[in-house]
């Protein structure tokens, strides 16, 4: 399910992709397809709402970007789904999102909503780390906007107060200015604006492109595409990329405008973080203020319901002494390269971390750790393991669920085969019916003692809230004992 044909289309097209031997249909009135007998169908919810007789007996129903659904009331979504479930009570829905929540309502699956639990979740900094996102820098903005003045309804900012801040002329020049000079040698830039005449005015000056709601579907699909072939630099938009848009080109994402939203931030932020072959990094320019609003994109506590105070202050900043340049209060290294003394930062970090795009994970040695039994009225023993580290961690705890089931199971396996991977059917085969009486987390701790099991060397742990997770670790070329088989 999708809220956008263009979605649809793009969806259609990576499932093809990837299950080749899978037959694909398409159900979009804006298509012109309304295919109901494949294995797969790829459906707009305003097309196929009224329509859920039509596709039989379905297993699953996955919804993307599944944040857009109301958490009450009798919505296109749940008419849909009350219909496919009459005909397969055994159906499952699965919601997936980059941001489990809607503005003003907190997390997806607080109260009585659609969806009960988060079953699989992931970083961003874990998805950078492992390539899967691109990395994203920011700079400060030296043009300043101040939406101290703007009133809130319905938990935002109004959009003819908006629009009227962020058209003012010698505002747009100093900004557009701003932009050419910092993008320079960026190939692809996406600039979010708050209005059509405002992005009018933008791509004007800038000599882009611009794309609204209003722009016709065929001059729409040329422009688009002519921006991810590289023909077109600066793509102004209102309102129209902010969800789903895949154009892994982008290496520059502007926001021209203050948002409220959490999810529409980083919605747009996301627009660049799209790996692409040649690509090292996006540049975000953030004129708006929405960073020091929202936070870090992977804080504990980004998108949830919070008193957010607006002022016409900005960031803390300091002055970089080599060439210049205004940087964050807390950067450690200036655009230059020049490296900021440790006692610039003591005072400074604190005030300015909300201001920074991600929250950074460190990197911590381990000296050492310790194998327990972990006890949880109500669920299985897991296994508890506490890493000593070098550096400003003391030390940092991780649970491997030997002896649960489902997602859970399937991490330890990944976590044991990381680990000790000669040893992976040694130490699973304890759970066979012929060694009921066996404990593999009694096992584990005496293959681990035995050294039999590698520990790592580094650990890279990001800091969610009060919580420490590890998110990704590294071995040294030290070699376990070798394993009685």
């Amino acid at each position: 399910m999708q809220h956008r044909k263009e979605l649809i289309e793009q969806n259609a097209s990576k499932i093809r992709a990837l299950l080749p031997d899978m037959d694909v249909g398409i159900y979009s009135a804006g298509l012109n397809s309304k295919q109901v007998e494949q294995d797969i169908v790829c459906a707009g919810i305003q097309s196929v709402y009224k329509q859920a007789h039509t596709l039989g007996a379905r297993h699953l129903v996955i919804i993307d970007e599944c944040h857009l659904i109301p958490k009450d009331g009798d919505g296109m979504y749940r008419t849909f789904l009350k219909e496919l479930q009459e005909i397969n009570p055994r159906m499952r829905v699965i919601g997936l999102t980059a941001t489990p929540y809607r503005t003003g309502e907190g997390h997806l699956c607080d109260g009585d909503g659609l969806f009960s639990k988060v079953v699989y979740e992931t970083s961003i900094a874990e998805l950078i780390h492992n390539g899967y996102l691109s990395p994203i820098t920011n700079r400060i903005s030296k043009t300043k906007y101040d939406t101290s003045s703007l009133h809130i309804r319905g938990g935002e900012f109004i959009e003819s107060e908006l629009q009227a801040l962020f058209t003012d002329y010698s505002k747009i020049k100093l900004a557009t200015d701003e932009i050419l000079a910092t993008t320079y040698d960026r190939k692809s830039v996406i600039i979010f604006c708050c209005g059509i005449a405002h992005a009018a005015m933008v791509s004007e000056i800038l000599g882009g492109e611009v794309i609204t709601g209003e722009t016709p579907a065929k001059e729409r699909e040329q422009i688009l595409s002519e921006f991810k072939d590289g023909k077109t630099k600066y793509l102004c938009n209102c309102d129209v990329l902010t969800t789903g848009f895949d154009a892994p080109n982008t290496d520059g994402v502007v926001i021209l405008r203050s948002t409220m939203s959490a999810g529409l931030f980083v919605q747009m932020v996301g627009r660049g973080m799209r790996t692409c072959e040649g690509k090292s990094d996006c540049l975000l320019l953030d004129f708006g203020q929405n960073l020091f609003r929202h936070g870090p994109l992977n804080a504990i506590d980004y998108g949830q319901a919070k008193q957010v105070r607006e002022s016409g202050g900005d960031p803390p900043t300091k002055t970089c002494p080599e060439c210049g340049e205004q940087v964050f209060a807390s950067a450690k290294v200036c655009y230059c390269g020049h490296e900021f003394p440790e006692r610039e930062l003591k005072h400074e970090i604190i005030a300015d971390q909300r201001s920074e795009v991600l929250v950074k994970p460190e990197v911590c040695l381990v000296n050492n750790w310790h194998w327990t039994r972990h006890k949880k009225i109500g669920s299985p023993d897991s296994l508890r393991i506490r890493y000593y580290l070098a550096g400003n961690l003391d030390t940092v705890d991780e649970w491997v669920c030997l002896q649960h089931e489902g997602f859970a199971k399937k991490n330890a396996v990944k976590w044991w085969t990381k680990h000790c991977e000669d040893a992976l059917d040694n130490i699973f085969d304890l759970e066979s019916e012929k060694n009921q009486d066996a404990d593999i987390i009694d096992a584990a701790i005496s293959w681990k003692e035995q050294g039999y099991v590698r520990r790592p060397c580094e650990l890279m742990i990001s800091k969610e809230g009060k919580y420490n997770r590890i998110i990704n670790r590294r071995f040294d070329s030290t070699q376990r004992n070798e394993i009685p088989f």
